[in-house]
């Protein structure tokens, strides 16, 4: 019997389920729009560095956790290099949000484990629009200007911005994220099966009362 979770994460998990409260550990039912949408981008795979035995053991430390789902979340990954600063930016297929990637980060060309695979919602151009978007931010430089008014001094503060001919914007593939989704007697979790971190942890109200 399927268990609805009670408060949906406040972040990924309510994200990724476009904000309808849905059971963890089943299919979300996302339209399957991927195979229109990036027929010439390259599909690359983080790699899952833990298995279902040790997400079992955090689990039942923290929610006694019943459901687990590996969920693959698609992203547009983006190398992003302004004068001698380069980054990596990860823009998420499903709501847009663009994430900082730390490195290394190492990428497979298929995933062997058995998972639920979403479909992006965003085509590879609307990617690279939020990629530039978010690179002009991460490049830009705080810079004041002072001017006197009499006997007062007037600070101002703002953000100069580089061109965007400046900035060297370069696609990498859409790679999906492993994340384990676990609903448990107590809440539900969210870790990523790549750095072995947790991401979201929910508690059911009822379980914290």
């Amino acid at each position: 019997m399927r268990k609805y979770i009670k408060d949906p994460p406040s972040s990924l998990v309510k994200r990724i389920t476009e904000n309808e409260v849905k059971p963890v550990g089943f299919d979300l039912g996302l339209a399957p729009r991927g195979a229109e949408i990036n027929a010439n981008v390259k599909e690359l795979y983080l790699p899952v560095n833990i298995d279902l035995r040790h997400v079992r053991e955090l689990a039942d430390k923290n929610i006694n956790g019943f459901s687990f789902n590996l969920e693959l979340v698609p992203y547009y990954v983006f190398s992003s290099k302004y004068k001698s600063i380069k980054t990596h930016l990860a823009v998420n297929g499903i709501d847009r949000t663009v994430e900082e990637w730390e490195e290394p980060l190492i990428f497979k060309n298929e995933s062997s484990e058995h998972h639920t695979k979403l479909e992006p919602q965003i085509d590879p151009d609307d990617a690279r629009e939020q990629a530039m978007k978010k690179s002009l931010h991460r490049f830009s430089k705080r810079v004041e200007t002072m001017e006197k008014k009499g006997h007062m001094t007037i600070v101002q503060k703002e953000d100069l911005l580089p061109l965007e001919s400046d900035v060297c914007l370069e696609n990498l593939g859409l790679v999906y994220r492993p994340l384990w989704c676990v609903e448990g007697v107590h809440g539900v979790m969210v870790l990523d099966a790549f750095t072995r971190k947790i991401i979201e942890m929910d508690y059911y109200r009822d379980a914290v009362a």
